[in-house]
């Protein structure tokens, strides 16, 4: 079996690893940028800022911009 095709095979169950990890780098640190989340976690900076943004627009996260960047925090209650 090609590598493509047994990374999409794959793909669900990585999906819901790499979203685990990043929601506990978050609960970790409180609040963190695209950049912060892919130097905590294994996650390249695309997937983090995809993932942040699919969250996000779920209303799972928290988004605030402070001095011009965007910060991702869970919502407050959670966690």
């Amino acid at each position: 079996m090609s590598r493509l095709r047994r990374a999409r095979r794959e793909e669900p169950w990585a999906a819901a690893a790499q979203e685990k990890e990043l929601l506990q780098a978050i609960r970790r640190h409180g609040q963190l940028t695209v950049a912060g989340v892919a130097l905590e976690t294994s996650l390249s900076v695309e997937q983090a800022n995809r993932m942040l943004y699919e969250l996000a627009d779920k209303g799972h996260l928290e988004v605030r911009a402070e001095r011009g960047r965007l910060l991702y925090s869970l919502w407050e209650g959670r966690g």
